[in-house]
This record gives C-alpha cells, structure tokens and sequence, in this order.
C-alpha cells in the first residue's frame, strides 16, 4: 500500500488539524475536543445515550460518560433517566450549549470547504465510496477477530 494512501486512512494528520482549529474555542468555553465532539453530536442527534454515542463515534464509553457528567456539572447538558430503559440517561442541549455549538458548527464548515477545496463534486462522490468500502471491509476483517497473520502466512520472524 502507498504510504501516502496509509498515513491518510490513519487519519493522524487529518485529526491533529482539526484539534488545531478548536484550540480558540476550547479555550474560550473551556472545554476539550471530545466535549465539543459530544455537543455536535448531540446538536444533531437529540437525545442519544452515551452508549449509542461511544459506538457511533468509536469512543471510549468511560471517556463518553465522563465528559457528560462534567457536561452536565457545568450546565451544557441535562441529564434524564430514559424512561424504556432506566439503566441508560438520555442527554440533551441546555441553552448554555448554543453558543459552542453554532461557534464549533462554523468552523466545521470552514474546515470542510477549506480540505475539500479544488475538489469537485464527481471526486469527492468516488472518494466517499472507496472511503466507505475500505471501512466496510476493516469492520469485516474486525468481526473476524482482526487476525490477520494466518490468513496472509505472515509471522513476527
């Protein structure tokens, strides 16, 4: 595989500058990039658990939760027993929220235009479709245990 194509499925640089383009808004709400990631989704998909969020998102659940009930302690979020299966909370967008979230919005559709800039519609169609088939096939390889060295006689000789 082209390291190039490699380094970008490992998507390290791609996250990094995404991290660099919240600094100022972490900074000014005081938050860490997960708490903003967590309002956005949230902003999106009203009423998720964080069950449904550490899935969707592939996050740690201890990381999720922990970032909902400081979330919660500072007034972002409400908190409430989901009523068809009390075990879970659901959680919600408090007024205080609105801000983060409409800054953090903003710069998610400038980063957007600025990484797919120069890029037309019919390319970024054909990449999204190789995109979702090489995930596809990750979480295939992933459902079969990962274990890839018998299928491939590779060994750490």
């Amino acid at each position: 595989m082209d390291r190039r194509i490699e380094t970008a499925l490992r998507g390290r640089k791609f996250k990094r500058y995404i991290e660099r383009t919240y600094d100022d808004l972490r900074e000014r709400f005081g938050l860490r990039q997960i708490e903003i990631e967590l309002l956005l989704y949230l902003a999106l998909e009203p009423r998720a658990t964080a069950s449904e969020i550490s899935r969707v998102l592939e996050l740690n659940k201890g990381q999720v939760s922990q970032s909902f009930d400081r979330l919660c302690k500072e007034g972002y979020l409400n908190a409430e027993t989901d009523p068809a299966d009390r075990r879970f909370n659901i959680y919600t967008l408090t007024e205080k929220s609105t801000g983060v979230v409409c800054a953090a919005e903003k710069i998610k559709q400038s980063v957007s235009e600025k990484i797919f800039g120069g890029i037309d519609a019919d390319e970024l169609a054909t990449a999204e479709r190789v995109a979702i088939r090489i995930l596809e096939n990750i979480d295939r390889l992933m459902e079969d245990g990962g274990n890839t060295k018998e299928k491939h006689g590779g060994n750490d000789q």
